[in-house]
């Protein structure tokens, strides 16, 4: 006796990759579907770039899920920008401060 276990993640995948970038029908998609998989989310940096963004900016918000699945939930922030296409900047909460390389001296001779 054989089994087969088909796993289908279609939240992203029915979403052309030339809209991986459009931050609007990524948010649209993902918000329609209430969920969406790891796997898709980091199948290509275009679109882990774009979810990134949206997270960060507080767009959706994570409501749980279990692995693989990321449940979400627009915010009202969301709303306004799939509505307007504006939205508010998040400042982030911790500043790197880099501190400049000393300057190392070459000795001839």
């Amino acid at each position: 006796m054989y089994a087969v276990h088909v796993c289908s993640f279609s939240t992203l995948d029915d979403l052309p990759k030339k809209s991986y970038g459009d931050r609007q029908a990524v948010l649209r998609a993902i918000c329609a579907a209430g969920r969406f998989s790891v796997f898709e989310a980091t199948s290509t940096l275009k679109l882990a770039t774009t979810l990134d963004f949206l997270g960060q900016n507080k767009l959706y918000k994570t409501t749980g899920g279990e692995y693989p699945w990321v449940e979400v939930k627009i915010t009202r922030a969301g709303k306004k920008f799939l509505a307007t296409g504006e939205w508010v900047a998040v400042p982030a909460k911790t500043t790197v401060r880099l501190k400049p390389l000393p300057v190392l001296s070459r000795r001839s001779g």
